[in-house]
């Protein structure tokens, strides 16, 4: 059975599906479609398949795309199988965009990005939906439901006493663990009488709630952090004695969720970051690279080794000793019954969730 989620009577029992639309656009010859589906609220039977399928529509025409699979601990087992013996044959006509595995944790917040959609004339002015199609389902499975919201981009609008308004906006915490700090190589100076050149730096950590993209610098908690970071990089762009040198952000994300859709995140952290600093130098003669963490594994170790956390012993050795896609994240979930884990999740993985700016300037000082 094919359902369209959005169409779900909303008197009866659902399962809430959240879709944050951050784009849906032509560019060039292609349709980009970039979006976060929070799943969190979906359960499923031990048995139980459903492909979540993106449609984009118009009253002309629509195209289904790669779907999400979502499982319940009995069919992913059995999925997997058949696919390792080459035996299994997708329902649909696409490979899928993610599995998932529900039911000994719950499903996701899915980054989905498609940036390679052929453009067709119908697209213009189009809309996107979820629907569902579920397999050994029966009555166990509560309807799933769909509501979007549209995300507008990140664009500073204007700066009014230092209160920046913008429409879409990295969340910082008040206080700053990491050092701040840059290297760079030694610049060629020409010498000048009664002038210093001194090689300097700044470094800012800007965090992120789980799964979040956003910059949120008037909210009250963020604000003094923000300004700092905001200060100090207009100190740089007035001060005509100063030479950027170069500015690196690096995007992170914490362990927790799919490898794949953690490397998504961190990178729309990184790309958040460098586009309010494009916006706030308004140059193309500093260069901005753009790098970024899918997980922050050696940050996690850092902070476990300097602590004194029950199981912190087993904890590096897992970390050190057991790969990422071999079961890390499994084998650390199961010391002592998850609470080692869920203490990480709560005291730790906030400070991995950020974007890190490191800028390199020289800056001049007459005497």
């Amino acid at each position: 059975m094919l359902a369209d989620l959005s169409l779900q009577a909303k008197d009866k029992p659902f399962q809430l599906i959240r879709a944050l639309l951050y784009r849906m656009e032509r560019a060039d010859s292609c349709m980009v479609l970039d979006m976060n589906v929070n799943l969190r609220g979906v359960k499923l039977a031990p048995d139980c398949t459903v492909y979540l399928i993106p449609r984009i529509f118009s009253a002309s025409d629509s195209l289904d795309l790669p779907p999400v699979m979502l499982n319940g601990p009995q069919s992913d087992l059995m999925y997997r199988r058949r696919k390792a013996l080459g035996k299994f044959i997708e329902p649909t006509p696409y490979e899928p965009y993610a599995v998932l595995r529900e039911g000994d944790h719950e499903l996701p917040v899915v980054n989905y990005r498609k940036d390679d959609i052929d453009w067709q004339p119908w697209m213009d002015g189009a809309d996107i939906k979820i629907l569902y199609r579920s397999y050994n389902a029966d009555d166990r499975l509560v309807p799933i439901r769909a509501e979007f919201e549209r995300i507008p981009p990140v664009i500073v609008e204007k700066i009014i006493h230092d209160t920046i308004i913008i429409h879409d906006t990295l969340r910082i915490e008040r206080t700053v663990d990491r050092p701040m700090y840059v290297q760079a190589p030694a610049p060629v100076v020409e010498k000048q009488k009664e002038t210093v050149i001194e090689h300097a730096g700044y470094r800012a950590d800007i965090y992120f709630p789980v799964g979040g993209m956003k910059i949120l610098p008037e909210h009250e908690l963020n604000r003094e952090a923000w300004h700092a970071f905001v200060s100090e990089i207009d100190s740089l762009s007035a001060n005509s004695g100063n030479t950027v040198l170069g500015i690196t952000v690096t995007g992170y994300s914490s362990p927790e969720g799919s490898y794949q859709s953690n490397d998504v995140i961190a990178k729309r952290r990184a790309l958040a970051l460098k586009s309010f600093l494009e916006t706030k130098y308004n140059s193309t003669q500093v260069e901005i690279r753009t790098e970024w963490v899918a997980e922050d594994w050696d940050r996690l170790a850092e902070v476990v080794r300097a602590s004194d956390m029950d199981d912190r012993d087993k904890i590096l050795d897992i970390i050190e000793n057991v790969d990422v896609f071999k079961g890390r994240e499994n084998r650390l979930k199961s010391l002592s019954g998850g609470k080692s884990w869920a203490y990480m999740l709560k005291e730790y993985f906030p400070k991995l969730r950020c974007a890190s700016c490191r800028i390199g300037y020289l800056k001049r000082i007459e005497k």
